[in-house]
């Protein structure tokens, strides 16, 4: 079940609408569903580390390799924010960052693997 506290961001701005914290939502609710499904190797390759570790530093936010500014706070928010802009239909905007479209090609590479078996 995907709760959303009455303290979420909901705005209309993007990325903050009901329909995008819902899909946020709905990648934390895949990686703990299916854990396998981020816990391999293409999840480290695209995230620097592994699902449930944190970065030995958080990063500062760069437009080039995050999504927004909360994806810094750990490698599961880095993860759902690229998945929520990947089911946005963002990925193939041309103005998107080398660092956030290969994290996003990524994801969308894993979810085609997984729809396939």
């Amino acid at each position: 079940m995907i709760s959303l506290p009455f303290s979420a961001p909901i705005s209309r701005r993007r990325g903050e609408t009901l329909r995008d914290v819902r899909r946020h939502e709905y990648a934390h609710a895949l990686a703990w569903s299916r854990p396998s499904f981020v816990r391999v190797r293409w999840f480290r390759e695209a995230f620097s580390v592994g699902y449930d570790e944190d970065w030995d530093e958080r990063p500062e936010f760069d437009q080039a390799l995050f999504v927004s500014a909360y994806a810094t706070t750990s490698p599961k928010e880095d993860f759902a924010e690229t998945f929520m802009v990947l089911l946005r239909g963002d990925a193939e905007a041309r103005a998107m960052p080398v660092g956030v479209r290969r994290k996003v090609q990524a994801v969308a590479g894993a979810v085609r693997a997984r729809a396939r078996r």
